[in-house]
């Protein structure tokens, strides 16, 4: 019985122990302290693939016809063809000026032009007739000349033979050397040698008058030549004032001086209003649309990505979704400096006619398309101060910072192990959604297409702040709103280096 008592009562004190022990042993089935809260958030996953990377800046269209009509010729107007906003083609009458006076001493001229033609016509025909006699005149009249002057001094040879036979005569009958009868002979041979000397001398004479005469003939042929000169001098002076006066009747439809629209006529000018010619104040404006050039203004950082050809796609606000085709024509190799920036300017191709001169365009040119891992860009923020400069080491690692020009430093946060950690990235290319993250600041700060981008509360997280995960429906339906939201703040911005302008997360 002893025995019994003593065992019931260590079993007594066993249990009173053990339910004595029990809270001390049971600390490790504590239930969560609930202070601990964990942020509920959306996420996105990241990929692989490439982006472009893209130079933009903005401008307006030019064109390379671009003209002001004015009319050559004043007067008044007698019809007008067109209006602001029509289609002409080129050498199509725009307006017209009466040209009634024009006309009328055209046709005054023309009568005086042909009565000069059948002056012409008439001198022309008197000098050949005169041309042709009188050049047979003066050679038969040469010869006649030299005829006569060859026969004269013939005889006058025998004339002077028969003068030294009679002084012969003369002597020898002194002496008694010949009869009286000799003397006398010889006396009448020379008399006669005279006379037929007499005779030649003025046949001579007469063939040189004719000879004069003929070549004064000869002298009228020469007026007749110079008559019809003074009549062609004439003839080409009125042609000249005939083809003056076309010119200007000519001038009197002002024409297209190419293919293009209208873009102002002067209300003022209306029919049977006068118009002055040469005016510097033009009656149309024109432009053609089909050969377009843009210019506009590319930062100094981005110009040495831009080549010459370079394709380029255009975007208007009159056309909205649609792209157009353009190339780069010429980068001017001068700084501008004020802006820092280079004008480029392209070649717009218009096969389309819809667009026109004067348009405000924006320009993207692709540059690269590198490849790297591809989040949403709902996660980033924008944070350069966390990196370090371009080519530098971040401390703690070896690894350098691949950046290029096109660099930008974000922020993200990526959810494992149900914890937000924190990435410091480079992204090489982005849009309104994606960013192309083409390194991080250090190893432990690189990215996989593996990983789960957190899209919600970024701004707010910490590292390593506890997180839970929603279902994926409710994180595309965050995502969306948020990216209208984003969507709505970049129509209020335009991109100046082809990324657009990524506001700054706080």
């Amino acid at each position: 019985m002893q025995i019994s008592g003593r065992i019931n009562n260590i079993l007594c004190c066993l249990a009173i122990l053990c339910v004595a022990v029990m809270p001390a042993g049971c600390k490790k089935a504590a239930p969560v302290d609930t202070s601990v809260r964990q942020r509920e958030v959306f996420v996105k996953d990241a990929s692989s693939g490439e982006m472009p990377v893209t130079v933009a800046f903005t401008g307006n269209l030019y064109s390379h016809n671009e003209a002001s009509v004015v009319p050559r010729e004043g007067g008044q107007v007698e019809s007008i063809f067109v209006d602001e906003g029509d289609s002409v083609a080129e050498g199509q009458v725009l307006l017209k000026i009466n040209d009634d006076k024009l006309i009328a001493q055209r046709e005054s001229l023309q009568a005086q032009l042909n009565a000069l033609q059948n002056q012409y016509q008439q001198a022309q025909l008197d000098l050949s007739l005169a041309d042709s006699s009188v050049a047979v005149g003066v050679n038969q009249a040469d010869q006649n000349v030299l005829q006569a002057q060859s026969a004269a001094d013939q005889v006058k040879l025998r004339m002077d033979q028969a003068k030294i036979d009679l002084d012969r005569q003369e002597s020898l009958y002194s002496k008694g050397a010949v009869s009286k009868q000799s003397l006398e002979n010889a006396q009448l041979s020379y008399d006669t040698s005279v006379k037929q000397y007499h005779t030649a001398l003025s046949a001579v004479k007469n063939a040189n008058e004719s000879l004069v005469l003929a070549q004064a003939n000869n002298l009228q042929k020469d007026m007749k030549a110079q008559t019809i000169e003074s009549v062609q001098a004439q003839i080409e002076a009125v042609q000249a004032n005939i083809n003056s006066i076309n010119i200007s009747i000519r001038d009197c439809e002002v024409k297209a001086p190419f293919s293009g629209v209208i873009t102002y006529r002067d209300k003022k000018i209306a029919k049977s209003s006068m118009v002055a010619a040469n005016a510097s104040s033009p009656v149309f404006k024109m432009v053609d649309n089909s050969s377009l050039y843009m210019e506009g203004l590319v930062p100094e950082g981005k110009v040495s990505a831009v080549k010459q050809g370079d394709p380029i796609v255009l975007t208007v606000d009159s056309y909205p979704g649609r792209k157009f085709e353009a190339s780069v024509d010429t980068i001017v190799p001068c700084v501008d400096s004020v802006s820092m920036a280079f004008k480029v300017r392209a070649v717009v191709s218009n096969s389309s006619d819809e667009l026109t001169s004067g348009m405000f365009a924006r320009a993207e040119i692709e540059v690269a398309r590198p490849s790297g891992v591809i989040v949403p860009y709902a996660g980033l923020i924008k944070t350069p101060e966390l990196l370090a400069m371009p080519g530098t080491a971040v401390e703690g690692s070896h690894k350098a910072i691949d950046e290029t020009e096109f660099s930008e430093r974000f922020t993200l946060f990526v959810a494992k192990d149900g914890k937000a950690v924190k990435k410091n990235v480079i992204a090489g290319a982005y849009t309104q959604d994606f960013a192309l993250i083409t390194g991080g600041a250090t190893d432990k700060d690189e990215i996989t297409d593996k990983d789960k981008i957190i899209v919600t509360s970024v701004t707010s997280l910490q590292d390593g702040e506890l997180i839970k995960i929603q279902d994926e429906k409710k994180a595309d339906e965050g995502s969306e709103s948020k990216e209208e939201k984003k969507s709505d703040e970049s129509k209020d911005s335009s991109s100046e280096d082809g990324k657009g302008d990524i506001p700054e997360k706080e």
